[in-house]
Parts: C-alpha cells; structure tokens; sequence
C-alpha cells in the first residue's frame, strides 16, 4: 500500500497501507516466489443448452458480460469467499500493485508470496471486519475499473464514531471469455486497518486464550493463510468484539 506493508506472509497485499505506528501487521511476502502456487480449476466460461429434436440438435453459447464477472468477484473477496474468487481467475492470469510500497513486477496472479496470496489474506481480515470496498465498477470493453473505498470493523473511527482515514484503491480487472486474466490494484491513500485494534485483539486472545493464540498470531501479524486459521479467527473475533 501507500506506506507499504511489512507482513510475514501475506496481505493487505498489495495494498492499504496499515497503520504504522502500531502492530501487529498482516501477512504478506516482500518479494515474488517464482514458486508456483497451486492453481484452482477455473470456472466454467461458456453455459450451454442443447435441445434435440429427432435428427437435429443446437446449442446456445453464452459469455457472461465482463461487469457480471467482476462483481461476482468483488462479492466474493468482500465475503473472504477464496475458493470463488480464484476460481474467477484464468490460470495464467497477471496482476501487479502499484503505490504499494514495494516494488514488484507484474507477474503471475498465482505465485506463492504474490498478489493472489496477498489477495487471500487481504479478503479474509475484510471478511473478519464485516468489511466492504463499496465497490463502484465500469466496464470499457473487456476492462472493468472498481474505485473502492473500504470499510471495515477493524478500520479508523473519529470520535463520532464514523469511518475516517478509510483505504481508497483502484481495482483494474481484464476478463476475457468469463476469466479474469489480469488484476491491477492501485492503492490511493488511507489506511486498510487500524493496526491498534488488531493489536488489541491480539492481547485479548493471549489472554483469554492462550492455547490457540500461537496458532493465529505470530511476531505480531495476524496468521490468515489457511482455511483452520480464518475457521478459528472467525469463532473468536465476535466474542472480542462482544467483550469491549
């Protein structure tokens, strides 16, 4: 993001610039692996229906429309849905953040430590906050822009008790025959998260449950990596919440 992200794994990956002053952080890799990261199957690009009638038969090809497959993947990021959001991705799909504090070239969406694993952390902590990028989306041709503005539990509040220092970023996805084979993100300004709240959480956690606090939080950047971990974090981030 804007001010960059230092996290061990993944995140806020490309973007949102987390605040500094404070941990933890949240995963994300500094530079690409050129391991390839395992690649789901993609969706289904054309639906069919056949009809037969004695010796004939015709078929009906229809491509989704570029905005269609873009929402459903905002949707899907929104709700910390991994598996729908990938599967939205062509295999050899490319993507790159820019104004993120690193410097990387676009490269392969699925490379470990890349922008799709970033991408994973990123969505999960979004879901985590009840979160939305209040996404407003424009498709030209095959290219669909989405200037977000995010909102989330775990984000920056004024003494009003409204969203202030929200993260602002551009969402650039190319879809060519229903995939998406190419994901810019632009970060803006503003910050993904409140990284006083995260560390707060933390603390409660060590505390109230140590046995698990190993397992979700590691050198002060929230573990978001794996199905058990956002499994575990979406039972205990409610009864944080509900205990402040």
């Amino acid at each position: 993001m804007a001010a960059g992200i230092v996290l061990a794994i993944v995140l806020v990956g490309c973007g949102g610039a987390i605040d500094e002053t404070t941990s933890p952080t949240v995963e994300t890799g500094e530079q690409a692996d050129t391991t390839q990261a395992t690649v789901p199957e993609p969706s289904p690009t054309l639906v069919t229906e056949s009809t037969e009638a004695s010796t004939t038969t015709s078929t009906v090809v229809t491509l989704r429309e570029p905005l269609d497959v873009a929402m459903e993947w905002i949707i899907a990021f929104e709700a910390g849905d991994v598996e729908t959001f990938q599967r939205l991705m062509h295999p050899d799909a490319t993507a790159n953040c820019l104004n993120c504090g690193y410097d990387r070239q676009e490269t392969s969406y699925f490379v470990q430590f890349g922008e799709g694993t970033a991408d994973v952390a990123d969505s999960r902590l979004l879901a985590l906050g009840n979160g939305s990028l209040n996404a407003e989306c424009n498709a030209l041709g095959a290219v669909v822009t989405c200037e977000t503005r995010r909102s989330t539990d775990f984000g920056h509040f004024n003494a009003d008790g409204e969203p202030t220092l929200q993260w602002n970023a551009t969402y650039e996805l190319t879809v060519e025959n229903g995939l998406i084979t190419r994901r810019i993100l632009t970060d803006n300004e503003g910050s993904a998260v409140d990284s006083a709240k995260l560390a707060d959480y933390e603390r409660w956690l060590m505390t109230n449950h140590p046995e698990i606090h190993g397992e979700l939080f590691a050198f002060g950047t929230i573990l978001l990596s794996t199905d058990e971990q956002f499994t575990n974090h979406r039972q205990y981030v409610p009864r944080y919440w509900a205990s402040r």
